[in-house]
């Protein structure tokens, strides 16, 4: 199944793409394993991980933390990972950074 979620690039504008709900997916997106970060009940921002072998360009920041490298912003329930609930356009007033450059 196709999960729409919003994807964040270093130095680019954020935009939404669809996804199948798999861990594969979402390594392949960001160029390695996920970590997740929270920011709200049912929202979530996956990170790749640094695996120390290359640095990853400045991404932004979001809720006080700063990511590096791709993001991916998806909802989450249950435990399992979903669509991002909001709108881009709502996703970029909450969150200005994800405008880009």
């Amino acid at each position: 199944m196709n999960i729409k979620v919003i994807v964040k690039s270093p130095m680019k504008k954020a935009r939404y793409v669809y996804v199948p709900d798999t861990a594969d997916s979402f390594s392949g997106l960001l160029g390695g394993s996920a970590e997740k970060a929270r920011i709200a009940s049912d929202c979530c921002i996956l990170y790749g991980r640094s695996d120390g072998k290359a640095e990853l360009p400045y991404n932004c920041r979001i809720c006080g933390n700063d990511f590096f490298g791709t993001i991916v912003l998806c909802g989450e329930r249950e435990g399992a990972l979903s669509g991002f609930p909001l709108s881009l356009r709502t996703a970029k007033k909450l969150f200005p950074a994800l405008k880009g450059t």
